[in-house]
């Protein structure tokens, strides 16, 4: 595929396109690919309603988006996306594909790992995640603080990797897999503090339904704080020009 300057990007939308967060959903992708790699063509698909897919030979990164639905239920559209998942992995063997939230559970289980209800309950807002050693090494930027700050927003996780992955961040946040061609956060990386701020104002108690109105307005609050979200889409761009092992 290209150079990095001509970076073809896939998005599978995981939100249904008739609602109000789809074009916003979109902009996000479109605003972070702007600053982290400015001549990215970014392209986007519906894989709920029309059942859309890339062709995996047309970009060089395939990205399965965050969403609302349920990863662990097995309705017809998840199913084919765990397909797709496992097919795009098996014949296109050195294609880079990058999990974001609900996509982060999707390649988890469609490659031999497992996702849960959070037993805490939702986690919302701009959140901080401790990195592993493995995860320092990858994020060498980010290495002195050993962390990075993010938004999230879920009531799922991944419970345990798939074989042969890597966590790179506690808790299953961050996974990479051995043959560095899959890439997946539990984090939003794409999602700024406005989008952020604007998740939890419009939230219909998914993530919030647990929290006094004290604190769900100090989570509000915080979404302004720096956070290193573009960083993470930074070093997903170096790392699409790395060897698949």
């Amino acid at each position: 595929m290209g150079s990095i300057q001509e970076l073809r990007v896939a998005v599978l939308v995981n939100h249904p396109p008739h609602t109000t967060f789809w074009p916003e959903v979109k902009q996000a992708f479109v605003d972070a690919f702007a600053v982290v790699a400015p001549h990215a063509l970014v392209g986007f698909f519906d894989p709920i309603i029309r059942g859309d897919y890339p062709d995996p030979n047309d970009y060089d990164l395939i990205i399965l988006s965050g969403g609302k639905g349920n990863s662990l239920a097995p309705e017809p559209w998840i199913l084919r996306q765990m397909d797709f998942v496992r097919d795009t992995a098996q014949r296109y063997p050195e294609k880079k594909m990058l999990g974001i939230c609900f996509g982060h559970q999707i390649i988890a289980q469609a490659l031999g790992g497992k996702a849960r209800n959070i037993p805490a309950g939702p986690i919302a807002g701009l959140v901080r995640i401790n990195l592993t050693k493995e995860g320092c090494n990858f994020f060498p930027r980010l290495a002195s603080k050993a962390s990075y700050a993010a938004s999230q927003f879920h009531v799922r996780e991944v419970e345990s990797a798939p074989p042969n992955f890597i966590q790179l961040a506690e808790n299953n946040e961050v996974l990479v897999s051995r043959s560095n061609t899959i890439l997946s956060f539990q984090a939003h990386p794409e999602i700024d503090g406005v989008f952020s701020r604007k998740i939890l104002d419009d939230d219909d108690t998914t993530y919030i339904e647990n929290l006094t109105p004290t604190e769900i307005e100090h989570m509000k609050n915080h979404c302004a704080d720096a956070q290193d979200g573009l960083e993470l889409l930074r070093r997903v761009v170096e790392w699409l020009a790395e060897e698949a092992q």
